[in-house]
């Protein structure tokens, strides 16, 4: 198969949409005409400028026609097979054809799910502008709303920067979507906040919300006092334990009811902000003695947990020797105990604990670099070419040595890392990659049986549940034709 049919296929998708005229020529119905050849799209597309393609939308009743039209079938199957792969190599069409390709890309970015969604985004991206300015226009004015499963992860390629070492911002996202021009960046803006829908609308947290967020216009979003609305008001009893010298025993019990009696968020806050502040080394009585009493509550609900390893992990940052001597020992021989905490670090976590959460880890990888926990990390990192706190980049020998790899060494370093690391809070990340390699070594079966591994069984600290759920799906969908 000729591989230019790729690009002829995005752009017969686009074209054919239902009353659509180009260039004053009207191509075809595409609900009732007959579609056109390769041949002679390959005709039609090249006719195209890249400012008309960009225009373009594909129409769903061609794409389901284009799906089952014998002469488009061999082009169909190609991009699917693609797309399954979860892998678009050093060639993928976007490189090959260029902004021609923009028209199915921007379906799959927009409209796609799990790997299709991922295929389309990453090739947006890679056109740059003005092409990436034009659709990220166009997703703000279609109001997009529907925030599905893995939605806002596949959208972390847009609307987020990687962090190097100790959160340090890397500015890329922003810059290759025009916004570093402060007339498109102040119009965009406000475009996405005249599409945002109602606060109290369960819709309100779609697209719009999303790319505000992402550039802290906090005000655009929640309104001109926002701070002050979302101050946090620490009780009047919790004020009066924080002073406490010498707490009681009694006292301390009483200071544990509270903080359990306040909301979610607010406990939160009072971690953070209240304790969470203090200065390493520099822990308060009470602080002391609230940490040990939330550390040595081992119950098993699961908010009771989070505080436990929690308080651990700070107890270790203020020098408390027999707190760091139980970390060691998590670190060594009981990894699931951490993985409250390496979620709470994660991306898919939003709460107030998340900046904190990854710098007790960060703490932690320093002070502990050859525990089995750290090491696990490294390995991984090694593995996957960038480091799984903060997503650096690995060094390039490191890159280099990872690309020399064939499709059957890559699964099995992953596979010897997950026999090695089995119980640590990176083994659901390690799975999806080794049930990668399971599909590049053509075995659709054995990564078909991961996939439903990862989502019905305990894994890591299950951060990576929701990339399974999108292979799934196609691999049925794709059983079925």
């Amino acid at each position: 198969m000729q591989r230019r049919h790729l690009y002829i296929l995005s752009v017969c998708a686009t074209v054919c949409l239902f009353g659509l005229e180009v260039k004053s020529a009207r191509i075809f119905n595409s609900h009732t005409d007959k579609i056109p050849s390769p041949a002679e799209m390959s005709q039609i597309a090249d006719s195209l400028s890249p400012e008309e393609i960009s225009q373009l939308e594909i129409d769903d009743v061609l794409r389901d026609r284009l799906r089952f039209d014998p002469q488009w079938q061999e082009i169909v199957q190609a991009v699917r097979e693609d797309i399954m792969r979860g892998r678009w190599g050093k060639n993928p069409a976007w490189k090959r054809y260029g902004a021609k390709a923009y028209p199915l890309l921007s379906y799959y970015a927009s409209l796609g799910e799990g790997m299709r969604q991922q295929y389309g985004v990453e090739g947006i991206r890679s056109l740059g502008k003005p092409y990436t300015t034009i659709w990220l226009r166009q997703q703000i004015k279609r109001k997009i709303t529907r925030m599905g499963s893995g939605w806002n992860a596949r959208y972390r390629s847009l609307f987020e920067d990687e962090y190097g070492n100790w959160g340090r911002r890397i500015t890329s996202w922003e810059k290759d979507f025009g916004l570093d021009d402060p007339k498109v960046r102040a119009e965009l803006i406000a475009l996405a906040k005249a599409n945002l829908e109602p606060r109290d609308s369960p819709l309100f947290y779609g697209f719009n919300y999303l790319f505000l967020e992402n550039l802290h216009e906090y005000e655009a979003i929640y309104g001109r006092y926002y701070s002050e609305a979302k101050a946090f008001v620490v009780p009047s009893e919790w004020m009066k334990f924080e002073q406490l010298q010498d707490p009681t025993e009694s006292q301390i019990n009483e200071a544990i009811a509270l903080y359990q009696k306040q909301s979610i968020d607010d406990r939160e806050r009072i971690l953070v902000e209240r304790l969470g502040k203090i200065k390493a080394g520099e822990i308060t009585p009470f602080g002391l003695d609230f940490f040990w009493a939330l550390a040595n509550d081992k119950s098993k609900d699961e908010e009771k947990a989070k505080d436990r390893i929690w308080a651990i992990a700070e107890l270790d940052r203020h020098g408390d020797e027999q707190a760091s001597e139980i970390l060691q020992d998590i670190l060594e021989n009981d990894l699931p105990e951490l993985y409250p905490l390496t979620y709470l670090a994660g991306t898919l976590n939003y709460s107030a604990r998340r900046w904190h959460a990854y710098f007790l880890l960060l703490g932690i990888v320093e002070k502990y670099p050859q525990s089995k926990f750290v090491k696990g990390f490294r390995e991984y990192g090694d593995l996957r070419g960038r480091s799984y706190f903060g997503n650096e980049v690995r060094s390039q020998e490191i890159l280099d040595r990872n690309v020399k790899m064939t499709d059957r060494e890559r699964l099995n370093a992953w596979q010897d890392w997950l026999d090695r690391y089995g119980d640590h809070s990176a083994a659901d990340d390690a799975s999806y990659y080794l049930a990668l390699s399971l599909q590049d070594n053509n075995d659709i079966m054995g990564a078909m049986r991961l996939w439903m591994k990862i989502m019905a069984q305990p894994m890591g600290d299950r951060d990576a549940l929701y990339l399974a759920f999108p292979h799934i799906r196609i691999l049925l969908v794709d059983s079925q034709r």
